[in-house]
């Protein structure tokens, strides 16, 4: 083992072992390394690109949103940056990332603990489809799935994931249970307790509650029918408990993170049952919160996941990632975001959350003794208090700032897409860019999440889905009068170079994680970029489409909040349709772009399918909308292909061989001459005729 240890070292690293990287080990079962880590070292390391092609990929990106005279300077500097501070923050990057496996991990999960500005604007959420069970059933269903899923992990016998490329990493899966985020007042810190969590912790009416759920040997001690029971009595617990919403401490998680920190802080050190009783939240494997809402439409539910509501707001602790359950059984999901990332969360939260849920080889061994619900109680003083009544109040307000909306599209999908030779997700990049200069004239500053899971320790990076070719295929759609053939030919030069960009962005040589790599090298010297100087350097910054294609069922909708000026889409394609959840500052103009994209979207489905003749025959079967959703029974209809016409031939080939048996040998020939004359003559026109009208029909 050593021997090949040090194998690896001396080929990887030069023979210097790496000094940060977190040694993420699994208990060890049957003398094997932990499966899921299997893979780990068949995977590369992350490249740094070099100055050169950094610098490159800006300008392209840059060139369509400036004019000639502001891409002249910041070509200047750019050539500046080149030969000056930049060639020399690069040296000391390629020096920094020499003992590292990943030379931009430490700056990127940083950007987050070291950001003091509430976790809403960093927590991603997820809203799922609606189950008709009750709140306690979803939630015992989600916790048990959890369960199994967490005994696969601290085994080591989940398979690690795999995609037609090869292995991804795997080493976020060790921190997705029992980690948390500890506010601090420097940069927060993250720890993990998966080697001695038994418990998770239950919220109801803002009162927390310990439950044990797994024993001394790793046995599940509940079942679902356990489960149901104990969520049931901690729902009776929170709701008569008349001090809970006063002293809900887990909204304090929702706000900015010095207040929070200095407030923990004080209490920790004002009593030791504090600490212990902070301590058993941290250390919980998950949180639940059980919410006293029913009844919320789509956008609602969307808020509630993401900022909670007035009567949710202060059942929250978004330190770690939490299930959210409403009394109609409506749910939803949120997690902290420095450790753990969007396409971990949707592969784990779409799997635990399937109807059929996650079973494992772990021992359910129901014990009502060591399953005991404990409640957690904290002692606080009079400014601990007022904080807390503010901070619920800040919730609310925070939440009303936004402006949230859904579509649920259903005219078409996946398929249809590939069928026009378009990547899905190039496509709908092309969809929302025209849909933005449609709205607003010019052009978009995008910004897409793109998984670098194929390198070693690798997370995500950004696909800037913007140059010359694109900026010239969106203006060519959006030209008035412009023909189907354009249209066409801009929806696939725009697809393709999205796809070129992100390609690129998945090898790990996008634009902006080098950036910030070279930010914090010049940081660490006591210095900023002269790049950043450039006043086109805030256009770059200034981001107002930032999409990310993130999501499979039973996940409806994935949220985070809305861009500075801008839109933040969260969507994802199926067979059958496309799910957008999409967030603003202002309703009306959020509002306004859902009926742009979908009325784009139905023209790009009429151009390719139809050379942008619009079928003026075809019945619009629409169904009554309930919940927010497009009827359920209709949403496979555009998977379907059309009907075909067979040829004059093969339907006249088939009268005859029917009529052959019934006819005497005289009546058959004249049958023959009739054909014969009907092919030649009178049924070749109408058959003619027959293509052409059926050119424009479903």
């Amino acid at each position: 083992t050593a021997t090949l240890d040090e194998m690896y070292e001396i080929f990887a690293f030069g023979g210097k072992r790496p000094e940060a990287v977190p040694k993420l080990r699994l208990p060890v079962s049957g003398g094997q390394t932990a499966r899921i880590l299997q893979n780990q070292h068949c995977l590369p390391r992350l490249p740094i690109p070099t100055l050169k092609e950094t610098c490159e990929q800006y300008l392209k990106c840059m060139a369509p949103l400036l004019s000639t005279a502001e891409l002249k300077m910041t070509e200047g500097y750019v050539a500046n940056f080149l030969k000056r501070d930049g060639a020399e923050m690069h040296e000391e990057l390629v020096k920094y990332g020499e003992n590292k496996v990943s030379y931009i991990e430490d700056f990127y999960r940083n950007t987050y603990l070291e950001a003091r500005y509430s976790l809403f604007s960093s927590n991603p959420s997820f809203v799922l489809e609606h189950s008709c069970d009750s709140q306690v059933q979803v939630a015992a269903d989600l916790a048990m799935s959890c369960l199994h899923y967490h005994h696969s992990i601290s085994e080591g016998t989940l398979d690690p994931w795999t995609t037609k490329a090869g292995p991804l990493c795997m080493q976020q899966l060790p921190l997705l249970f029992a980690s948390a985020r500890i506010v601090s007042s420097g940069p927060d810190l993250s720890e993990s307790f998966l080697a001695s969590s038994q418990h998770i912790v239950v919220m109801a009416s803002g009162a927390l509650f310990k439950l044990q759920v797994l024993g001394l040997n790793g046995e599940i001690v509940v079942d679902r029918s356990t489960l149901r029971n104990k969520l049931a009595e901690i729902i009776r617990l929170g709701k008569a408990n008349t001090q809970a919403a006063a002293e809900s401490l887990g909204v304090l998680t929702t706000a900015e993170r010095d207040a929070w920190a200095a407030t923990r802080a004080r209490l920790e050190s004002a009593s030791e049952c504090n600490r212990q009783m902070l301590r058993l939240v941290d250390s919980a494997l998950f949180v639940v919160c059980l919410d006293s809402l029913s009844g919320l439409s789509a956008e609602q539910m969307m808020r509630n996941v993401m900022y909670g509501l007035s009567g949710s707001a202060h059942n929250r602790w978004l330190d770690k990632w939490s299930w959210i359950v409403c009394e109609d059984g409506q749910a939803g999901f949120n997690w902290e975001h420095s450790l753990l990332d969007g396409h971990t969360m949707q592969e784990f939260v779409a799997t635990v959350a399937s109807k059929s849920g996650f079973t494992s080889d772990a021992t359910v061994a129901p014990d009502d003794e060591q399953a005991k619900i404990m409640p957690i109680s904290f002692l606080l003083d009079s400014d601990a208090k007022k904080t807390i009544e503010a901070s619920v109040k800040g919730a609310v307000t925070v939440g009303d700032g936004f402006a949230y909306g859904h579509l649920e599209y259903q005219r078409y999908g996946t398929s249809s897409m590939k069928q026009f030779k378009c990547s899905p997700d190039g496509y709908l990049q092309a969809a929302m860019a025209i849909s933005w200069f449609k709205q607003y004239g010019s052009l978009g500053v995008p910004y897409e999440s793109v998984l670098t899971k194929s390198f070693e320790h690798g997370r995500v990076f950004v696909a800037r889905n913007m140059n010359c070719a694109i900026a010239h295929a969106v203006h060519a759609f959006c030209e008035p009068g412009a023909s189907a053939a354009i249209k066409t030919s801009a929806v696939s030069t725009i697809s393709k170079e999205v796809s070129e960009i992100c390609k690129l962005a998945a090898s790990g040589k996008d634009i902006d994680r080098p950036i910030l790599g070279l930010k914090n090298m010049a940081r660490q010297a006591g210095k900023s970029l002269s790049l950043c100087e450039d006043p086109a350097y805030s256009k770059f910054q200034a981001l107002n489409l930032v999409t990310s294609h993130c999501g499979r069922a039973p996940i409806r909708f994935f949220c985070f909040e809305a861009a500075a000026d801008g839109f933040s889409v969260g969507y994802f394609a199926k067979e059958g349709g496309v799910q957008f959840a999409i967030t603003h500052l202002q309703d009306s103009e959020l509002q306004s772009f859902i009926a742009v994209l979908t009325a784009t979207l139905d023209e790009m489905y009429e151009i390719f399918a139809f050379g942008g003749k619009r079928p003026e025959a075809v019945p619009k079967l629409r169904l009554p909308v309930s919940g927010g959703q497009t009827a359920r029974i209709l949403q496979n209809q555009h998977c379907l292909p059309r009907l075909p016409i067979p040829t004059l031939k093969e339907t006249c080939e088939q009268y005859l061989k029917c009529m052959a048996p019934l006819l005497s040998t005289a009546e058959l020939k004249m049958t023959e001459g009739y054909v014969a004359n009907f092919l030649k003559r009178d049924g070749a026109e109408m058959h003619e005729e027959l293509v052409k009208y059926g050119e424009n029909k479903v």
